[in-house]
């Protein structure tokens, strides 16, 4: 988003009077373009200012710079409460697994597709019942140590001053500076204790970013939710032409199959890395690898 914002250059006496030779005080097309090329002119050219009185300080151009600032962003978050991870255990541990296996059995025969969807769903419901979703709005400028409590104080400070109570602005101005001072202390210090800590590495990458104010380029791609599933129906397209869905059986006696016991799954699942994303199954990592006791077993009965 182009935002114009007010501004005066200065030149010098020497310039002003140039101008002010010039008849009805034009910018000529050498100068238009210059302003143009550093993104300092707007629509309509500007007016040039007339030169001061003698004795007096110096004047100039006035023109509307052109900022470019990126929209904000609103993200939608999964916020754990204190003690959310232990309601889910309980929730898992009162679970009765086996209604989802005989709910998607048919004449003996298990429709793993709908088992594996009825499990997953559950599981989801299970995560949004003691979890919080919040709305973030993101700027590309916002400090890394801005709070809560900084954000209240900029909010009364501008109520304050569209109000023109001076008093008041004066009083919040005061609680506003002493308020960015321990912020920045904290943030500073909580820095500091990441580098002593030399096991947690992707904190610590994430302090080098924050201290050098390294910023990712956004992707090149589409932001469309709708193109991961897109895709799939196109690579998937040869096997939605087959009318037998995926069954359940017993192999034969002879029969050599790959094999899955309970403590390879329950040994995969505490492996899980807690911070990568979820899959295509919407169940975050972290609930895979705390609650890999749980889900060991419906799990194995899945892939077995």
């Amino acid at each position: 988003m182009d935002t114009r914002t007010t501004a005066v250059h200065v030149y010098d006496r020497q310039t002003l009077q140039h101008y002010q030779n010039r008849p009805n005080n034009t910018i000529d097309d050498e100068l238009r373009d210059t302003l143009r090329g550093f993104g300092l002119l707007r629509q309509p050219d500007p007016q040039i200012v007339a030169p001061p009185e003698a004795g007096s300080r110096g004047t100039g151009i006035a023109y509307r710079p052109l900022v470019r600032r990126s929209k904000p962003v609103l993200k939608q978050v999964r916020t754990w409460p204190s003690g959310a991870i232990s309601a889910l255990k309980a929730c898992f541990e009162h679970t009765d697994w086996q209604m989802f296996r005989e709910a998607a059995t048919y004449s003996n025969n298990t429709d793993l597709k709908e088992y594996t969807s009825s499990v997953t769903s559950y599981i989801g419901k299970c995560i949004d019942d003691v979890t919080v979703s919040k709305t973030i709005t993101t700027c590309p400028n916002q400090k890394p140590w801005m709070t809560a409590e900084v954000r209240a104080l900029l909010k009364a400070q501008n109520s304050a001053f569209k109000a023109g109570d001076k008093a008041a602005l004066r009083k919040i101005r005061a609680k506003l500076s002493r308020a960015i001072r321990q912020v920045k202390r904290a943030h500073g210090q909580s820095i500091h204790s990441h580098f002593r800590d030399s096991g947690d590495t992707r904190r610590m990458w994430q302090d080098i970013q924050a201290i050098t104010n390294y910023r990712t380029t956004p992707p090149a791609c589409n932001c469309d939710a709708s193109l991961p599933d897109a895709l799939n129906n196109f690579y998937a397209r040869f096997e939605t032409q087959s009318v037998v869905a995926a069954r359940k059986t017993t192999p034969p006696p002879d029969d050599q199959v790959l094999c899955l016991t309970e403590a390879d799954v329950r040994k995969t699942l505490r492996r899980v890395n807690p911070w990568k994303a979820a899959g295509p199954d919407n169940i975050p990592a972290r609930v895979l690898r705390e609650c890999a006791d749980l889900l060991t077993d419906v799990f194995t009965d899945i892939n077995i």
